[in-house]
């Protein structure tokens, strides 16, 4: 892996991810929204407009918690990705030294 590989690689697993995420986000939001427009039949449910409101504000939750993984997720393969590219070029020197398994 090279460090110009990296951009790349990032991309396509935030694509991923963001496809994931947002199939996830729009499944839980029709679900809640489903669950909104079954007639309410026992005294004193929770309103429709009320209701509503929760799910919008759990998508908007969902929105933000998906945003933070894509972007957890980019700065863990950046690191991965670094960390690769210091151990090819340690490992003559390590070698050199006579440790025989110094990654783990």
């Amino acid at each position: 892996m090279h460090l110009s590989d990296l951009p790349v690689r990032a991309e396509r697993a935030g694509r991923w991810q963001s496809s994931a995420a947002s199939r996830i986000a729009t499944g839980l939001a029709l679900s809640i929204l489903g669950l909104i427009a079954l007639p309410a039949t026992q005294v004193g449910a929770t309103s429709s407009s009320t209701l509503r409101a929760e799910a919008a504000h759990l998508a908007g939750e969902i929105d933000t918690l998906n945003t933070k993984i894509a972007i957890l997720s980019e700065e863990y393969d950046q690191a991965s990705g670094h960390l690769t590219v210091i151990r090819h070029q340690l490992t003559p020197a390590c070698q050199k030294a006579g440790f025989r398994s110094w990654t783990r």
